[in-house]
């Protein structure tokens, strides 16, 4: 994602997914817990981004409502505005 960011970085929005990432050591080579998808949108160099891929269906051990509480808090630890990575609630229309 590094190469990506300084090849096309500065995207305007991009939709990066935070769910279905337990167990970690069966799932992480195929999707992203929300700390990958912190790193992610800081190599890419998004302005904005909205988390996808959760809360939909259990398909993994973390519970289904977790990815967004997780989300929250890593970006709040890298000082990352909860205005440029977050999630749409269910059925939520979001403008951006």
């Amino acid at each position: 994602f590094k190469r990506i960011g300084e090849k096309f970085g500065g995207f305007d929005l991009a939709y990066i997914p935070i769910g279905a990432y337990k167990p970690r050591e069966f799932m992480s080579p195929i999707h992203c817990a929300p700390k990958d998808s912190v790193r992610v949108f800081q190599d890419i160099k998004a302005k904005r981004a909205i988390g996808m891929h959760w809360g939909t269906w259990v398909l993994t051990l973390e519970p289904v409502m977790d990815p967004p509480k997780m989300l929250a808090e890593e970006c709040k630890k890298l000082g990352i505005p909860d205005s440029a990575f977050n999630v749409c609630g269910l059925g939520e229309t979001v403008f951006v």
